[in-house]
C-alpha cells in the first residue's frame, strides 16, 4: 500500500523506567503497544527496556511489529 503525503508510520513515546505504584500504569503502556501494533506503526523509544518505557516496547514486539530504541544522552555543563 503507497503511502500518503499525511500518513504517519512512526510514533515517538518517552515514558517513565518504572512502572509506578498502580497496576493500571503497566496495563495502559501495555495497551498502548498493542494499538500500535495492530495499527502497523512503528515504536520509536527511549527510556531502555525496564518500567513502563520497556513494557510499551515489548508489547509492539510481541505483536510482532519493529521498534527502534534510542537511548539520549545529555551533555554536562561546563
Amino acid at each position: 500500500m503507497p503511502l500518503t503525503k499525511n500518513e504517519i508510520r512512526s510514533v515517538c513515546v518517552f515514558c517513565g523506567s518504572a512502572f509506578g505504584k498502580d497496576p493500571a500504569y503497566k496495563q495502559a503502556a501495555h495497551d498502548l503497544g498493542q494499538i500500535l501494533a495492530g495499527a502497523a506503526m512503528r515504536l520509536v523509544y527511549g527510556g531502555g527496556g525496564v518500567g513502563l518505557m520497556g513494557e510499551t516496547a515489548r508489547s509492539v514486539h510481541e505483536f510482532r511489529r519493529q521498534g527502534a530504541g534510542y537511548h539520549a544522552q545529555i551533555p554536562a555543563e561546563p
